[in-house]
């Protein structure tokens, strides 16, 4: 012990002396701690030189685990570990403002200012239900001059470690409303196509969905912005019906929806989850069933609902910079119980036109066990590594299954569609998915993908969530 801590001691000293000679250099002290680490962070070290965390008196809460610490911004830190379940975790330091949390069963983030200072003494202590507070866990962070977070994917930070796309809660300000004259080239456009599918009676259908951060909006941070009168939804929304298009708003569905089982949407993943997505296909279909009763949407009970603890946190994230593998999340996967074996049927004419034939049953939703983050690949053998936010899920593709008594469909999309596909597909005779993010939509492979003895398909849709809303209207109204 004697000669661990003499180690210790030493080691210190030689942190300041490089303090010191930092500062001459016009380093921060961050830029130190950055270096040094090891100390605290690094297993082989720790183990040497630390000792343990002092086990909590009786009644006492356990003093918090610090598994992070990084700028996200030059004067704001992000601290993040682990702690008793439920607990609230503080953060506070002389001459700044104290900084509490509600930890999400045993993890918990929290964001920290410490303004300009260089160094900040930050105690950080936990408080379970029914315990003392935890004695403190020091931690030293301060300004940084470079820090800027995540500028191509910002991400907020709201409690309970609920992660918003900035994005996302962008669309719901005011600031996104675009002008009158917009609207009205929107509905123009819009006419022109109904008109034009009027002779092949196929039925343009929108489906509107409301993303995460208006559905969630009583989690947002007080300072969110959101609009409380009119949005781009509310505009598009009445741009269509104004147009005597078929719109299908999901907000209502969603309002409505029972979510003591399964969530609309995942703490840390940006879009919605496979029962946010089951609900949309099932109002889909119970609307074009009325016309093709065959295509009437399975029962939730066709799906064997696979309950998985501890999976990868979603891309929100990898994006905010926490590690996935501390900050996971219970997901469902609704795996179905019926034969998805469908789609090698493609019409000679067209075969060599579709080299890279799917069938439905290659469709693959997640990468591997305890791995569901969406924005990975969905075809077998397209895997593209661990960055979540790589996807082979957006590429153009079709389904032919030679079943007569199904309508026939073009279906174009963004990304919250990934974990609907093998339930649409399924309900359809013939169908394409046209590439992520194509939001207008052109007639040329309405024709290949008809019926026999048709011109044109039975339906198009087009799923637009609110985050695809600027991309929706550059496309649909310029």
């Amino acid at each position: 012990m004697h000669i661990t801590k003499r180690f210790l001691v030493l080691m210190l000293a030689l942190v300041m002396a490089l303090g010191l000679a930092s500062c001459a250099n016009g380093d921060s002290a961050l830029d130190i701690l950055e270096s040094v680490p090891d100390l605290e962070t690094s297993k082989e070290v720790s183990q040497e030189v630390s000792e343990p965390d002092p086990e909590p008196a009786e009644g006492q809460t356990a003093m918090p685990v610090i598994t992070q610490t990084f700028n996200n911004s030059q004067k704001t830190v992000i601290i993040a570990g682990t702690c008793e379940e439920g607990a609230t975790v503080s953060a506070s330091f002389v001459g700044g403002e104290v900084s509490t949390v509600k930890a999400s069963g045993k993890v918990f983030a929290l964001e920290v200012n410490v303004e300009e200072r260089q160094e900040a003494h930050i105690q950080v202590t936990a408080t379970a239900e029914g315990k003392t507070e935890s004695e403190p866990k020091l931690v030293i962070a301060g300004y940084h001059p470079t820090a800027d977070g995540n500028l191509v994917y910002p991400t907020v930070l709201a409690d309970g470690v609920t992660l918003f796309s900035s994005a996302s809660i962008d669309v719901l300000s005011e600031s996104n409303v675009v002008a009158n004259t917009t609207i009205d080239t929107l509905i123009n456009r819009v006419k022109v196509n109904l008109n034009s599918l009027k002779k092949f009676d196929t039925e343009l259908i929108y489906v509107m969905l409301p993303n995460k951060a208006s559905v969630m909006s009583d989690a947002l941070p007080t300072d969110a912005g959101v609009s409380e009168s009119i949005t781009l939804y509310t505009q598009v929304k009445n741009a269509l019906t104004a147009a005597d298009a078929t719109v299908i708003d999901m907000r209502d569905v969603f309002a409505e929806a029972d979510t003591s089982k399964y969530p609309l949407y995942y703490r840390t993943h940006s879009a919605w989850s496979e029962y946010g997505a089951y609900l949309t296909y099932q109002t889909v279909m119970n609307h074009i069933a009325e016309k093709f009763p065959e295509a009437a949407p399975r029962a939730i009970e066709d799906f064997d609902v696979k309950e998985v603890k501890d999976a990868l946190g979603g891309d929100l994230v990898y994006h905010f910079g926490l590690d996935s593998k501390v900050f996971t999340e219970t997901v469902y996967d609704f795996v179905p119980k019926f034969d998805l074996k469908l789609g090698d049927k493609i019409p000679e004419e067209l075969a060599e036109d579709y080299t890279d034939k799917y069938l439905i049953s290659d469709i693959k939703q997640y990468l591997g066990d305890n791995d569901y983050r969406y924005y990975n690949e969905y075809f077998v053998g397209k895997q593209l590594g661990i960055d979540p936010s790589i996807t082979r899920g957006d590429e153009a593709f079709g389904f032919f299954t030679d079943r007569a008594e199904l309508p026939t469909a073009l279906i174009y999309r963004d990304e919250y569609s990934f974990p609907m596909i093998d339930m649409l597909a399924e309900r359809f005779n013939n169908s394409m998915f046209e590439s992520a993010g194509k939001l207008n939509f052109k007639f040329d492979a309405a024709v290949d993908y008809a019926a026999e003895g048709k011109d044109n398909v039975d339906y198009i849709l087009v799923f637009v969530s609110e985050d695809s809303l600027p991309k929706f209207i550059i496309a649909n109204a310029n």
